[in-house]
Formats: C-alpha cells, structure tokens, sequence
C-alpha cells in the first residue's frame, strides 16, 4: 500500500496494483539475492548478472509508475522486464534448457496480474520462440551455449520466489474480501442514514410549517403586548424547536447553504463570548489563532453551529474540568482549517466509529444523538472534511473547509431595527394554508400589501393579471403539483418583479444552475428576519429577466424550460 497513490484505486484496478507493487516489492529483492548466491556458489557467466540487474531495475521502476497511479503501465513493465530476462537466457541455452521452461513464470504472472489476454500476449510469443530454437537447433543452424553451472541456487531462489508470491497473492485476496466487507456494510450503513435522511427530511418539512404558524403568530403578539413573558416563552420554545429541525436537516444535508467568505478567525473570536456562557468555570478555554483574517468559504451561521456543537460534546467530556483549545489556521492549497481539542475522557475504538452516526449517544436520556451528525452534515455539505482523533489524552476534531476569496467590499451589518420598506405588492404561494394565513399577516404588519396563492396554477394566473404591480414573489419551494422552481421557469419574462424561496427543507429542488442565484429565508422565520430578508432581496436580488435569461439560456443547452 505505501506504494499506491494517496487516493487508491477501486474493484479490479486496486487487485491488480496491490499483486503488482507485491510481485515488484518481492523480485527487487530476489534478483540481488539471486546474483549474489550465484556468485558466490556457482560463478555463472556475466550476462546472468546483467540479467539480474535488470530485473531488480524494472521491478523498481514498475514502483515509482505505481506510486504515479500509472497502474496498468507499472504491471505491463514488470511483465515484460521478467519475460526478456527469462527469454534472454533461453536463447542463450536453448530449447530443452531448463531457463525455457521457465518462460511458464511470466505467463502466470500475466494471468494473475492483468488477465487472460495479457497472458495470452505473453505465452503464445513465448511458445513460438521454444519452437523455433528447437527449429533451427534441429536443422543445425542455432547452437545452444551448454549450461557450465549448476542450477541449484535458481532452482532454490525460484522455488522460494514462487512460495512468497503464492503467500503474498493469498494475502491480497484475503484483504481484499475484507475490504470488500467493509465496503458493504459502510454501504449498508449509508442507504440506512439515507432512509433517516429522506424520513427526517419529510417530518423536518412538516414541523417547520408548524413552527413557522407558531412563530409567526408570536412575533406579531410580541409587538402588541411586548411584556407577556408567556409569549416570550412561546417564542423560545419554538425556536428551540427550530434549532431541532435545523439539526435533523444538517445531518440528512436537506438544508440549504448561503455560503460566502467570511473571517473564520474572526467567528471563532466572537463566538468565545457566547461559549463562556455553556461552559463551566472548571474549563479554561484557550483560543488560537493567526494575525490577520483566515478567510473561508462556507454559510457563517452553519459553521457558527459546527463550533458550538463541537464544544458542547467537548464540554460533556470534562465532566472534572480540563481545557477547551480551538486553534484557526491556514493549510496548504485552498483549504483552511478549525481544530477543537479536550482534555476530557477519550472515545474508544467503538464508539469513534460511531461518532458521526445520528441518534448515537453515550449521555444516556439527556443527549439526541445529533449533536455530530449535524457537524458532519453541515461539513460535508459545505465542501469540507472533519477527522477525529481520541486516545487516553483526550479528543480532537479537525475540520477542513475551504478557502474563501477577501471580499472588495464591506458586507453591510445588520441593526438591531427593523428595517423600514416603502409599500410592496408580494405575491405569496403557498400550499399550507395555516402558514399561508400566518404570513401573509406577517407582510400586512410590515405594511405590504398581500395576493396569496395556494398553488402555481393560481399563482399564474395573479401574475398574468397583475404583472406590472407585483414587486416580489414570495414562494414555497416544496408544493404538491409544483412549487417555487416550477413557477419561475413557467413566469414570462416580462415584468421586474424579485423572487425569495422558502421552505422547511430544500432536498436538491434548488440545485439547478438557473435557480442557484435566487435568495432563500429558511422556515420558520420571525417578523423581524422576513423583514430583513425582504430588505436584503429587494435592494440586491437577482431579478426575473436574469432569472428568465439563464432560462432561454439552459433551454439552448438541451435543459428543459419548464417543469410542471
């Protein structure tokens, strides 16, 4: 294996790399070995150690061709190394010499290397060399040189030889179905988290309505009786709610990303006050980090919640105290990277391999089993990798996200106000009528005027009859009979009108590249956040005529320009 690729090759391709870096591995150190018994037992001419010499130099080139990932290259070389040694010799000792029956080796490394064809390329060339040295040894024009050595040390270095190799074929075989068991049961695995995903997905879609009529509902009490703590207690629990679903959309990775590049550093360094706060005075938390920004490219809330999770399951290990490092660094290429490091009690073998897998816990009725999986999720949807070590000395995750560019501009911060729009006309679709109703409420409190639709079908038609007076389109992503991607590609193209997506989850409806532009706001949303969003859309949206553009454009390219 040290001497494949970082990144191995699959199925077949990896059996053949694996024989051949063995065979390789096995005749570099044989044809040395060979030459130097020989040397001192038998004295044999000096063409067997030239032989021997190019045997061991194609064998260690066939090395460097593996570790290139040339594999079929490294496999076909150290075929053809071994067969010129082996005919080299024939020829010089004839038909009926025993070096002519060992031509049978290269063609059984054939087989066992690259396949019947390969050994057939060998053997029948093979084949006819032996009958045309006994040919023209016959006919008295070839004379064989005569054997003037024994052919003990050969026969014992071959017979040894083809022992390792025999051990070291077996070995392979015996890895490789190991491997391939562990590739099934991973594979299992992974159809099992699907299954989660898709049932979470669904049960996250439905809740979030839910929560979005609840919320909704809420922010408009709180403006009328701003010190009704049972209000303020309807909001936390919904949004302890929506954190919950958040978290069961991160590890099935059905929500949806607004990444950006953003100060990694600069997030880890502000978020050190909030974590004071979940953290116990028995844990010293140390934060490292470089001079200037780190700049990545991921969505800033999603990582926000990555560090706080992986704090809290850090805080959990050092139920005695300990310390919490959380260093910030620049790796090589276009990568950044975030380490989080305990001092707490250290995971056995089981449970790391479990570590990522949803609904596993080790704190009994008070954990979710969530906690890791979201990390993961959101991680891995952002383009990144996470690793985990822990031993004795504690743990440490490692996540890797990718680099970001510096932005020329400033990102314009958000107040604490509620942002003040002049009188919009929104055209709303959506398919539940309670977060329909909830809403549309939320918009006439911001001082819009409202046309709701419960599908595109109606939708459609609002728009043909008032094109010229809708300023945004405000629309569920995920409706029976088409939701908001169906729509925008079925809208004409005239009219100025901007496009906000919602939803509870967005699974792969808006990954298509002619709706990778359009803004989302994630369900359930505040009064306070839709008016911000609504803010952010229509002073910086994309709007239908680009929209409609990249349309024409994918339908010129064989996409399809609507889908109903």
């Amino acid at each position: 294996m040290r001497f494949l690729p970082r990144v191995p090759p699959q199925g077949d391709e990896l059996r053949r790399a694996l024989v051949t870096a063995a065979v390789a591995c096995l005749f570099t150190i044989v044809a040395p070995v060979y030459a130097l018994l020989s040397a001192l037992f038998e004295r044999p001419p000096a063409i067997y150690y030239s032989l021997a010499l190019g045997a061991a130099l194609g064998c260690s080139c066939a090395l460097v061709l593996l570790k290139q990932g040339r594999f079929r290259a490294a496999a076909w070389l150290l075929l053809l190394t071994g067969t010129a040694a082996v005919a080299t010799t024939a020829i010089r000792e004839g038909a009926s010499s025993q070096a002519a029956g060992n031509l049978v080796l290269p063609v059984v490394m054939a087989a066992l290397i690259v396949g019947w064809r390969a050994a057939l390329a060998i053997g029948l060339p093979s084949l006819a060399l032996i009958i045309l040295l006994s040919v023209l040894e016959n006919v008295g024009v070839y004379h064989p040189v005569a054997t003037t050595h024994a052919i003990g040390v050969f026969a014992l270095v071959q017979v040894s030889a083809i022992t390792m190799m025999l051990l070291v074929f077996d070995g392979v075989r015996l890895g490789l179905v190991e491997a391939q068991r562990e590739l099934e049961a991973q594979l299992a695995q992974a159809h099992r988290l699907e299954a989660v995903g898709r049932v979470a997905g669904g049960v996250a879609h439905d809740f979030n309505n839910l929560l979005t009529i609840i919320v909704a509902n809420a922010s408009l009490m709180a403006d009328s009786s701003s010190n009704d703590a049972s209000v303020a207690e309807i909001r936390a629990a919904a949004q302890r709610g929506a954190q919950l679903t958040r978290q069961l959309l991160a590890f099935s990775r059905q929500q949806k990303l607004e990444p950006r590049a953003f100060d990694l550093a600069a997030l880890v360094t502000e978020e050190r006050a909030m974590l004071a706060r979940l953290i116990p005075e028995s844990i010293r938390i140390e934060v490292t980090r470089p001079q200037g920004p780190v700049w990545a490219h991921a969505d800033p809330g999603q990582i926000s919640q990555v560090v706080l999770n992986l704090v809290v399951n850090a805080r959990d290990a050092m139920a005695s105290g300990g310390t919490l490092h959380i260093s910030v660094a620049r790796a090589d290429g276009d990568r950044v990277v975030l380490h989080v490091r305990d001092t707490g009690a250290g995971m056995d073998a089981h449970t790391l391999e479990r570590a990522f897998e949803p609904f596993f816990t080790t704190k009994g009725s008070v954990g979710t089993g969530l906690g890791l999986a979201t990390v993961h999720g959101i991680v891995t949807q952002s383009g990144g990798q996470i690793r985990v070590r822990s031993g004795a000395e504690g743990t440490e995750f490692e996540v890797t996200l990718p680099a970001g560019q510096a932005p020329e501009g400033q990102i314009r911060q958000s107040s604490g106000e509620l942002p003040k729009l002049r009188r919009k006309m929104i055209l709303l679709v959506e398919d539940d009528d309670g977060v329909r109703v909830a809403t549309t409420r939320l918009l006439k409190a911001l001082g819009h005027e409202v046309t709701a639709c419960a599908d595109i079908t109606t939708a459609l038609a609002a728009w043909q009859k008032d094109a010229a007076k809708i300023d945004l389109i405000l629309s569920d992503v995920v409706m029976p009979g088409g939701g908001g991607p169906e729509l925008v590609r079925a809208l004409p193209r005239q009219g100025a009108a901007r496009v906000l997506f919602m939803s509870g989850y967005t699974n792969d409806a808006l990954q298509a590249p002619d709706l990778s532009g359009i803004p989302f706001i994630a369900k359930p949303f505040t009064q306070r956040e839709l008016a911000r969003k609504l803010d952010e859309v229509m002073t910086a949206a994309v709007d239908l005529d680009d929209i409609s553009e990249l349309r024409r454009a994918r339908a010129r390219d064989g996409g399809p320009a609507t889908r109903n």
